[in-house]
């Protein structure tokens, strides 16, 4: 039974490369992030998306053009499958790519579909999504959509705040009976910093 033996090592091997990887791209070697990406076997739509990441950062984010050609590519090949649980993360990334080469048009029409449909999107782009959508405003002088999407982060702010209190007095009053004392889950997230883009 050598081949599920050999199958398991791959997989572990990949999920070890992956890691590699999402730790070299967090520490902004880029080239080491893309030679880690290449070292995994196949050609899922997820690891040419984080490869088309790696590529243009690696390169100094010098071609905006070229990530936004190799995202609809990616986008083409997948079409339905794989990559559309990804769609919003992949939508984003091309849209931070037109906004750094100014065709603010493109790029509002990708952060307003998203934003149109901005709730099953997961919550850390989310904001990503939002914060550029107002500057994509400010550019074009908007102040209608601007307050849409003020208005969106404030009540999603406020939640957010709301239900952070709410674990932190209840884990304060568990550590007052002697339980832990942790202030509640927190959520780690991959991604550039600024307005770059976010890797999955």
């Amino acid at each position: 039974m050598a081949g599920p033996e050999n199958g398991t090592q791959q997989q572990a091997d990949a999920a070890q490369a992956a890691a590699n990887a999402r730790a070299c791209f967090a520490a902004g070697d880029y080239a080491g992030a893309r030679s880690q990406l290449e070292a995994v076997p196949g050609g899922d739509l997820k690891r040419q998306h984080n490869l088309a990441l790696a590529n243009y950062y690696a390169s100094g984010c010098a071609n905006p053009q070229g990530l936004i050609s190799a995202l609809e590519g990616l986008k083409k090949a997948g079409g339905e499958s794989e990559l559309a649980a990804d769609a919003s993360l992949s939508q984003y990334n091309a849209a931070v790519a037109q906004f750094q080469l100014q065709q603010y048009g493109k790029c509002r029409a990708v952060l307003e579909a998203l934003f149109l449909n901005i709730e099953p999107v997961d919550e850390f782009l989310a904001f990503r999504v939002c914060f550029l959508l107002l500057e994509v405003c400010l550019v074009q002088r908007d102040a209608h959509l601007g307050m849409k999407v003020l208005t969106f982060l404030d009540r999603s702010y406020a939640a957010l705040t709301k239900s952070g209190s709410s674990k932190a007095s209840d884990s304060k009053v568990g550590a007052a009976a002697g339980g832990g004392g942790g202030t509640g889950d927190t959520k780690e997230a991959n991604g550039g910093g600024g307005r770059g883009g976010a890797g999955g």
